[in-house]
């Protein structure tokens, strides 16, 4: 095997860092599935989900985007429960947690569904602070995103609070990346990212 160069170690030290911090932010998150039951809107948006995974509609309502509530309800779905067809979306959710009198393992189900999101959100960052402050600042960022009681607590329930946002972000990485924009063109990213925080 051979020896890293010392340009290479940095970088893996920094991306050890980086996956140690993500997966003490999950084991967090993940630790609190049986401390607190479903928040009021959960159902909500499970409900929809499954009702887009098994029958390939959105009916339900359509203020929230679909897919913080597909990945909410596609552990359930995996889990072999399908959509029961209620009048209301809050039924339907309650009555897809409830299946097989299994109520802690459907939700644990749909609330690890959130989790990838968690997992961007914190890449992201690393990703954006490493651009422009270097390594040291980025993993400060990570450890402030993954110590935030704010983005643990809606990383741990089956809901949409914070997914627009992070998937906002990613895209303006992505566009940064790919297009290479001077300094002059950062306010149009920063425009999108305020403006993905009136979404839920």
């Amino acid at each position: 095997m051979k020896n890293l160069s010392p340009r290479s170690r940095p970088q893996l030290l920094f991306s050890f860092l980086l996956a140690l911090f993500i997966l003490i932010g999950l084991l967090r998150i993940v630790a609190t599935y049986h401390v607190f039951w479903q928040t009021w809107d959960e159902p909500a948006h499970i409900g929809p989900g499954m009702e887009w995974l098994d029958k390939g509609r959105f009916t339900y309502e359509h203020f929230h985007p679909p897919l913080a509530r597909v990945m909410s309800a596609l552990g359930p779905y995996l889990a072999g429960l399908r959509s029961v067809g209620k009048a209301t979306m809050y039924e339907e959710g309650n009555l897809i947690l409830f299946e097989n009198n299994a109520y802690e393992y459907n939700l644990t189900l749909a609330r690890l569904g959130i989790l990838p999101f968690f997992i961007l959100a914190t890449v992201v960052v690393a990703a954006w602070a490493k651009v422009y402050g270097g390594m040291v600042p980025a993993l400060l960022a990570v450890v402030f995103v993954t110590t935030s009681p704010s983005i643990l607590g809606h990383s741990g329930v089956a809901a949409s609070r914070r997914i627009t946002r992070y998937a906002a972000c990613y895209c303006c990485l992505r566009h940064r990346y790919r297009y290479r924009y001077r300094y002059r063109h950062r306010h149009h990213h920063w425009h999108v990212c305020g403006g993905s925080r009136r979404d839920k």
